[in-house]
């Protein structure tokens, strides 16, 4: 096995990418790329000292562990502790820092798993994203029914994404806001909350519908809804037909 120790700052993560999520909801709107919200990180580190590394992490030893190891083995020297890669590969390192993230957690909500698509990752916001325009597609006409979207969750990503979908839908869509909450963005201070009430508001012909529901279950939402959304912090998005 290797030893990796000779890099001022490694930095190890299950994707080649690094995406924003703040900003996934703009994929949407089409005016940025994919590179503008989901970097590369070897574009990301370019003309840096900083190594990036494709990699799972197995193992953590971390200091307490190996001094048990080295009070048998005189003449080793001290460190904050190792890191077990799956490949194989041991990072010695004198300070770790862990920022695992989070993912979609689909069984939250009774349905998630059978009518939700997460909206979390680059791939999450592609195959929402792939989902609009088949319904885009298939309810082209002006005879056509609207393209009605539901989105839990009304966080500033729910708030956010329904704004962005509102305005590509313009008159063929109804967008309907729910959460378990009895405000929207309930943590945002007070300011925030206002504005993100008013995007309610109609505009030209623009419909967003907000609607509070004590506990949920998408398997009975999905019955008159084009697409479903869900997001919470960890986020969630849903098409159903």
């Amino acid at each position: 096995m290797s030893f990796i120790k000779t890099f001022q700052v490694l930095l190890v993560d299950q994707s080649d990418r690094f995406v924003f999520k703040p900003l996934l909801y703009e994929l949407l709107s089409g005016e940025v790329d994919d590179w503008e919200i989901a970097p590369s990180f070897t574009d990301l580190l370019r003309n840096t000292s900083v190594q990036f590394v494709k990699d799972r992490v197995k193992l953590l030893r971390p200091l307490d562990h190996l001094n048990r190891i080295e009070m048998r083995e005189p003449g080793r020297s001290r460190s904050g502790g190792l890191v077990q890669l799956e490949s194989g590969i041991i990072i010695e390192y004198d300070w770790l820092v862990l920022a695992l993230g989070a993912e979609a957690k689909l069984d939250v909500v009774p349905g998630s798993a059978e009518y939700a698509f997460p909206f979390s990752t680059l791939e999450d916001a592609r195959k929402v994203n792939s989902k609009l325009r088949m319904l885009e597609r298939e309810r082209f006409g002006k005879d056509s029914p609207p393209i009605r979207v539901a989105i839990v969750g009304c966080g500033y990503s729910g708030v956010e994404l329904a704004a962005t979908i509102s305005e590509r839908l313009e008159h063929r869509g109804i967008i309907q806001a729910i959460s378990v909450e009895t405000a929207i963005c309930p943590n945002a201070p007070p300011g925030n909350r206002e504005a993100a009430f008013r995007v309610r508001i109609h505009i030209e012909h623009i419909l967003i519908e907000y609607k509070i529901y004590g506990s949920l279950c998408l398997s009975k939402l999905c019955i008159h809804i084009s697409l479903l959304i869900q997001v919470f912090m960890v986020s969630a998005i849903s098409f159903v037909c």
